[in-house]
């Protein structure tokens, strides 16, 4: 259990400390299940074995020990035994370390999709896929299921060599002891003893194999999972990877200047497999205290420009700026302290409102979470809820509508105090009286001296929106279309 537990442990800060690019390579639901099915497999394999394979190597060197003040010439003859049986694992632990670490594949996949399946199952009812989704997932199963066939067939097949080749030593040696007690050099009763320790030492040898296919399955089972244990973030890095080096980088002072500056970016995303570039030469500018607003049609790179402003991605080519300095000579979580941003999707975690609020600050007060909220017009629905901020949510805010849950997230990254604010298609599900008391909401924080808020990026295809802010430019292709 503890083997178990330090696994899962350095796993997930492993995992959690990886950069953007290896979430966009590696399914969530498959990570969940490395963490999991992975890990209880390794552990368990390792922690029976062991004592199993410790305990039968004492028990192995006392009876050679026994049989050698008996008879060493006799016992020579059984040096081939350990030969023999590593030839066996050798052979046989190939292919149940490959089958294992295939069956485990499956497994993370099956969990991958059952987690996607149940996650979207007002999706599944409305298309009427129930049985369809029953049929494929049985199919993976069934994929698992004979992985791990094939796996206890190559086990059971190293076992039976095992008990074939021990027990075809042990019945050499009582012939050869015969030989042995008829000429004389060896009393009955001495081959008598010499083999009663020989089947110690064969009962010992096919123990110490059983755990041998049983590290050999934990190896293979661990494949991926030490793998995932050896990645450095590190190695994402690279033209268009993930920047993410959290102990180095410099800070500005507390006076700068919230100027952002994109000059001659170009961006591609390095997990697409046709590394196309997203944006262009993007050149703009977002200056201290502006609203300003970045339109486009669907992939024209809009959201990419958040991405890059908080490092989850590095450009291929040109120069990101905040306060006249590049960003990637910053102090990454000092950068992405001064940054909040509301995505696309709301994210909202099975927890009560005042904890998904709070949750870039769990030190907040409850004062200061209630004024968050109302500076994102959220305060009012919530107090018409049961438990008002004790409302539990659900699972990524499924009690709760889409335009509540994209106030809450706003709520969340205002508690911040973040100098700048990004917001990706924040208001799209917004009726017209929620957008524009959030807009208004928004100016008066941005023109105030009582907070830290000194400039407001909207990623928007809205015209309201672009017209409550203060400049807006137009991507198409990745490239600026107009200011």
């Amino acid at each position: 259990q503890k083997l178990g537990a330090r696994l899962r442990k350095q796993l997930f800060s492993t995992i959690i400390h990886q950069n953007i690019t290896f979430f966009d390579q590696n399914r969530g639901g498959e990570l969940a299940n490395r963490l999991s099915t992975d890990v209880h497999e390794v552990a368990e394999h390792l922690v029976q074995n062991i004592s199993i394979f410790m305990s039968n190597m004492v028990r192995s060197v006392t009876a050679v020990a026994s049989m050698m003040a008996i008879s060493p010439a006799l016992t020579l003859y059984l040096t081939p035994l350990p030969l023999a049986l590593g030839g066996c694992a050798a052979v046989y632990g190939k292919f149940i370390k490959i089958w294992s670490k295939k069956h485990l594949d499956v497994l993370a996949h099956s969990t991958h999709m059952a987690t996607e399946r149940f996650g979207g199952i007002t999706t599944v009812l409305s298309f009427g896929r129930r049985q369809s989704e029953v049929t494929n997932y049985s199919n993976v199963v069934e994929s698992a299921y004979v992985f791990a066939r094939k796996v206890a067939i190559f086990q059971g097949a190293f076992l039976g060599s095992s008990y074939l080749v021990g027990n075809t030593a042990l019945m050499g040696t009582l012939v050869v002891g015969a030989t042995f007690v008829i000429d004389g050099s060896m009393s009955a009763g001495q081959l008598a003893g010499f083999c009663m320790f020989a089947g110690h030492l064969a009962e010992s040898v096919l123990e110490i194999s059983e755990s041998i296919g049983g590290f050999l399955r934990a190896q293979g089972s661990g494949a991926r999972l030490f793998f995932l244990l050896d990645k450095d973030s590190s190695e994402l890095r690279g033209a268009g990877g993930a920047i993410d080096t959290i102990d180095c980088g410099e800070t500005l002072p507390a006076s700068y200047k919230a100027d952002i500056q994109f000059d001659g970016v170009d961006f591609y995303y390095p997990s697409h497999t046709q590394q196309s570039l997203v944006l262009d030469n993007l050149s703009f500018k977002l200056s201290d205290g502006e609203m300003l607003a970045v339109s486009g049609s669907s992939g024209s790179g809009k959201s990419s420009i958040v991405a890059l402003l908080m490092r989850f991605y590095s450009p291929s080519r040109g120069v990101i700026t905040l306060g006249g300095k590049d960003i990637y000579d910053l102090n990454v979580e000092w950068l992405r302290s001064q940054i909040s941003i509301v995505g696309q999707e709301p994210i909202l975690f099975h927890a009560t409102i005042f904890e998904n609020v709070s949750y870039g600050r769990p030190d907040a007060t409850r004062e200061e979470v209630i004024k968050a909220c109302v500076a994102a017009n959220a305060h009012s629905f919530i107090m018409g809820l049961s438990e008002n901020y004790n409302t539990i949510v659900g699972e990524r805010g499924k009690s709760i509508s889409g335009g509540q849950k994209q106030r809450l997230c706003i709520a969340r990254a205002l508690l911040t105090e973040p100098r700048i604010l990004a917001l990706d298609e924040s208001s799209s599900a917004l009726d017209a009286q929620a957008e524009q008391e959030l807009l208004l909401s928004l100016r008066r924080l941005l023109e105030s001296d009582d907070n830290n808020l000194s400039a407001v990026l909207f990623v928007t295809h809205k015209n309201s929106v672009m017209n409550a802010c203060d400049r807006s430019i137009m991507l198409s292709e990745g490239k600026t279309k107009g200011d």
